[in-house]
This record gives C-alpha cells, sequence and structure tokens, in this order.
C-alpha cells in the first residue's frame, strides 16, 4: 500500500540503492546523509571524513609509515571518502598505502586478514569502523603483538566501546546529531521551495587515545 510522502531522508545508502532511487522517482523531496556512490544524486550531507582523517593522521603518524586501510562491505560513501583521505595524507607524506579487506568480523576472518597485513609489514592500520577496530585489537594481541609498539591502530570512526579498550583506541570523532539536524532543516527547506547545496559536510574531531598517541613535535 503506497505511502503518500512529501519528503525523506536516508541514511548512509548503497550503491544503486533501490529505496533511494523508488524515492526519487516518486517525486518526493529527498535528502541524503552520505551518498550513493553509483549515482549522481544531489542533495546530501555527511562528516568530512576525508579532510578529518588526513588531520588525525597529521597528528599521530610519521611520515613515511606503512599504512594498511582495513575495510569490510559494503563499501559505503564513509568509507570511499576515509580511504581517500589516507592515499591523499600518504601522497603528501611519502607514506605507502595498501589496502586489505576483512570477510567478517569473526576471528578466523580477521586472522586471515591479519595474516595478509603482517606481510605487508604495515606500521599503521586504520579499521574502517569501530567494531572492526575492535576485532582487529583482539586478535593483534591474541598474537602477542603489542599496540602502538608494534602497529598503531586507528579507527576511522569513533563509538563508545573504543576509549574502554586497552589500550584504548584513537579514532575520527563524527557528530551524528549535528548532521542529523543539518539534515533534517535541508530537508524542510528543500520542501518550501529553497534550492539547496549539492552538498554540506560537518566538521570531524581526533579523538587521540593510547593505540595512536600523538606525536612528540620538536618546538
Amino acid at each position: 500500500m503506497p505511502i503518500p510522502l512529501d519528503g525523506a531522508i536516508v541514511v548512509d545508502p548503497q550503491n544503486s540503492d533501490p529505496v533511494l532511487k523508488h524515492l526519487l522517482s516518486s517525486g518526493a523531496s529527498v535528502i541524503t546523509v552520505g551518498r550513493d556512490t553509483a549515482r549522481d544524486q544531489n542533495p546530501w550531507v555527511d562528516d568530512d571524513n576525508t579532510g578529518g582523517i588526513q588531520q588525525l593522521l597529521d597528528k599521530t603518524v610519521k611520515p613515511g609509515s606503512a599504512i594498511v586501510m582495513v575495510t569490510i562491505e559494503p563499501l559505503k560513501s564513509y568509507v570511499v571518502d576515509t580511504i581517500a583521505g589516507v592515499q591523499r595524507w600518504a601522497k603528501q607524506m611519502g607514506s605507502t598505502v595498501a589496502r586489505a579487506s576483512c570477510a567478517g568480523l569473526d576471528e578466523r576472518s580477521v586472522d586471515l586478514t591479519l595474516d595478509e597485513i603482517m606481510a605487508a609489514e604495515a606500521k599503521v592500520l586504520v579499521a574502517q569502523n569501530d567494531r572492526l577496530a575492535v576485532s582487529l585489537l583482539a586478535r593483534l594481541k591474541a598474537r602477542g603483538l603489542k599496540v602502538p609498539a608494534d602497529l598503531a591502530l586507528i579507527s576511522a570512526t569513533d563509538g563508545p566501546e573504543l576509549s574502554h579498550c586497552r589500550p584504548s583506541i584513537t579514532a575520527l570523532r563524527q557528530h551524528p546529531e549535528r548532521l542529523g539536524r543539518l539534515a533534517a532543516i535541508t530537508l524542510i527547506d528543500i520542501m518550501h521551495g529553497s534550492p539547496p547545496r549539492a552538498k554540506q559536510l560537518v566538521a570531524t574531531n581526533s579523538a587521540i587515545r593510547k593505540s595512536a598517541p600523538a606525536l612528540r613535535r620538536k618546538i
């Protein structure tokens, strides 16, 4: 049964998202939090994950360090943007970046991914999200590896558990309440006839903890 709808907010759409496609074809006003990377769709709002991860790496990672970006499907737009930020920072700082895809959060999947990471002789791991970061930390410790002495660990999203891990995990901190408010205000403006900006980004912050401490810079 069709539901009358004037406007909608779609959060973290997937590539070629069928729900987003239906809403756009229905004529409703639509804004997304994140974006469908397979569709030229506007408007959208999101956290500044590209700029934010570069700022976090600046504060915690030595230039020239070998980095592995660890991802898990699906690769939504925030992950694509984080990868872009890591790659840009590495290019500017003379670092190398490799990608490792994890099939799941179970111990076997994470261990297989760590085998790949060890072969790459990485010094810094950037996990796609907080849950993956926690799983990586657990399996690193199970192997007797020390974080950050053997490998520094950074999460591309923050979460309550990260500050309670041992060691606590450095993360990029997003602001979902600001993002939600911006999306709602923008949607209301669209429904009232105001032309929206194509994209709007909300600044992120660095939550620097023990898994990747702040660099000591010479004064």
